[in-house]
């Protein structure tokens, strides 16, 4: 019995947190970065990183810690005998040639750290903003091949009445029936790809599985391709990554600053206590350094030097190759959204096109061929569309990792796409 007690406390105490934890989220495009720095597991790993490369940095610098050495002398046996003892501290002192380099390394991989959780962030943030604009798109092309269904669905009906009255064959209605099955296939892989999509975007955006998903982003999609600012894309070299990247350099030059002290690198000071008999006793001072007979070092400074001149052309590699890339995409998406705006208006107008495709048959003025002639060009024109969007707004994103920069602005909700 106290077992069971215990049992339905402990659900009962669960229960509140279970039910928020699945609570219901409702995002606007303007919200996901918010959201997602406060809940996505990705942006707790980027802080985690940070703190890592602090904790390596504080290993690094921090002082080591004294010895402490006894040491005991007995010479001669009995009366003749003599004893004496030392007890002593020592402590290594890095010389500030040495040392001060190695710190100012530390201190730049540590500013690299947080400019990179910048960019990383930043990165993250505009493939969670692509996954939201794809789930509209997605609900915006589903809407489109629904419109496609019901319309089938009329002619299907009409082809079934004239089929009654002898006037289609039986073949023709089947026909009918075929291409609307051919639209719900679509529908349906439309749907499996977005539950697919939206698990995922979950998943990184930090959203409990359990929780419904709501976008209030709909129909806004259409016009949002005309709101991007391509002309943003410029000044690359101020961004976060290009500055980590920077920093990482400088740190690899104080490295080899920091070797080419290492021919006399730190030195040991010592000082204790001396007893050498009943009234002799007294204090020890000591001094020790390595002598750079055997070696000065050569090797460690050679390594570092190659590494140093790596880094840097790996800068100049990564300037080089990234302005080519933001050039190629900022020319490739100019070219989707000049012909996204060519013939947007010919897929917003396409419930117009399909309701006169279907009162063309129904009246008796287009044959059946010609009305699935019509019906095929019409989706073929709306699959083609919302690929390209697609396309589209992958390159945008994409520019807008590279460059740092909010390219695509705030999508207003014109119509709620919801979680199916």
């Amino acid at each position: 019995m106290l077992r069971k007690t215990i049992l339905c406390c402990c659900l009962i105490a669960a229960g509140p947190r279970c039910a928020a934890a699945d609570a219901d989220v409702r995002l606007r495009f303007d919200g996901i970065g918010a959201y997602a720095l406060d809940h996505s597991p990705h942006a707790r790993i980027l802080r985690r990183n940070v703190d890592l490369v602090e904790a390596r940095r504080d290993a690094s610098l921090t002082w080591s810690n004294p010895e402490l050495s006894w040491e005991l002398e007995k010479t001669g046996t009995g009366p003749l005998s003599d004893r004496e003892y030392t007890i002593a501290l020592a402590k290594e002192f890095t010389l500030p040639w040495a040392g001060a380099p190695h710190r100012a390394a530390w201190e730049r991989r540590l500013e690299a750290a947080r400019r990179g959780r910048s960019a990383d962030t930043r990165r993250l943030v505009s493939e969670l903003r692509f996954g939201f604009v794809a789930l509209a798109i997605r609900d915006a092309e589903s809407a489109r091949l629904e419109r496609f269904e019901t319309l089938l669905e009329r002619v299907s009906r009409v082809a079934g009445s004239r089929e009654s009255e002898g006037a289609l064959s039986g073949v023709e209605r089947r026909l009918v029936d075929l291409s609307l099955l051919g639209v719900r296939r679509s529908i349906l892989e439309i749907r499996d790809e977005r539950r697919s999509l939206l698990a995922r975007w979950k998943t990184d955006m930090g959203i409990p599985a359990g929780a419904e998903v709501t976008l209030e982003a709909g129909e806004s999609v259409w016009g949002g391709f005309r709101e991007v600012d391509l002309s943003g894309a410029s000044g690359l070299d101020a961004t976060a990554d290009f500055a980590r990247r920077q920093l990482l350099v400088e740190a690899a030059g104080m490295d080899v600053r920091s070797e080419r002290g290492g021919i006399l690198p730190a030195v040991t000071l010592s000082g204790g206590y001396r007893n050498a008999g009943d009234d002799r006793d007294g204090f020890v001072v000591g001094l020790s350094a390595p002598l750079p007979f055997l070696g000065r070092n050569t090797g460690a400074v050679n390594e570092r030097r190659a590494a140093f001149e790596t880094a840097r052309l790996r800068l100049d590699l990564y300037r080089a190759g990234r302005d080519r890339r933001v050039a190629l995409l900022v020319e490739t998406a100019a070219g989707k959204a000049a012909l996204l705006d060519r013939h947007a208006g010919i897929v917003e107008d396409i419930d117009v096109q399909i309701e006169n495709l279907a009162a063309s048959y129904i009246e008796g003025w287009l044959s059946l061929a010609g009305f699935f002639e019509g019906i095929e060009i019409c989706a073929g024109g709306v699959a083609d569309f919302f690929g390209l969007l697609g396309e589209f707004y992958e390159i945008v994103f994409e520019l807008e990792a590279l460059t740092e920069r909010e390219l695509v602005r705030s999508v207003s909700p014109e119509r709620e796409g919801k979680e199916r």
